[in-house]
């Protein structure tokens, strides 16, 4: 399952000059692989910068769950950053390679004034309104302190969820999540710091599990029987 490019929650807000993925669709072709008898191993390739908080959660929380279903490997190529990290810590292991980067788990949010730019050009904005909130984080007046509240809450209120989200899928403390800061970590670093649990090359990673996936079903084909052969071969021969 390729995740690549900068993540949003809708095929319908992609941009076709950019390299992006949307929730939606990656739900979808995992549970095609859960559903796929064929399919015993799934892996995650992942390139991201991460992206979108809108559904970012609900989708790491169902790669989670289906990792009780099948194993689900996250390889980092070579990217797992912010949202793209939080996919790759709900699957069963991480692996990066030498120069992969994980991490920069945090949240950021922007506003943008431009009521200046407005001035100049000779545009004036009029805004009604009902409903205290509703004109929150207008770009069209400086934010005022009612705005800026509602966005270090909404910040907050989701680098909490990062946080917590992350410990519990990879075992650790929420304090040592916070730790990091927000930033990226490569190979060793990375392990280290709990956030990937092995270095490897991403084509080694696949040449690894592939045979893996071979050994298991080699084990769980039944071998002939000899005698139960060769009685065969001799009621061949009588009925002949």
């Amino acid at each position: 399952v390729r995740v690549h490019g900068v993540l949003v929650s809708r095929g319908s807000q992609m941009n076709p000059c950019e390299a992006m993925s949307n929730y939606e669709d990656l739900r979808m072709q995992l549970n095609q692989a859960l559903a796929d008898p064929a399919v015993e191993h799934i892996v995650l390739d992942i390139d991201s910068p991460g992206g979108s908080t809108s559904g970012a959660f609900e989708l790491a929380d169902d790669i989670f769950a289906a990792r009780a279903i099948k194993p689900i490997t996250a390889i980092v190529n070579f990217s797992a950053y912010s949202a793209g990290y939080l996919l790759a810590a709900a699957a069963t292991d991480v692996i990066v390679s030498k120069t992969s980067g994980v991490g920069s788990i945090g949240v950021i949010a922007k506003h943008m004034d431009v009521s200046k730019r407005n001035e100049q050009q000779g545009v004036k904005v009029t805004t009604v309104f009902a409903g205290a909130h509703k004109n929150d984080l207008t770009p069209h007046e400086p934010i005022s302190d009612q705005s800026m509240q509602f966005l270090q809450t909404l910040v907050q209120g989701y680098y909490e969820q990062f946080v917590n989200a992350i410990a519990q899928y990879r075992g650790v403390t929420a304090d040592a999540v916070r730790a990091t800061e927000a930033g990226v970590y490569s190979g060793v670093e990375g392990v280290n710091l709990g956030l990937a649990d092995s270095v490897e090359t991403p084509q080694a990673a696949v040449n690894r599990i592939a045979s893996q996936v071979q050994a298991n079903r080699a084990a769980r084909t039944p071998r002939p029987n000899k005698i139960s052969a060769r009685a065969s071969a001799m009621a061949m021969q009588t009925t002949l």
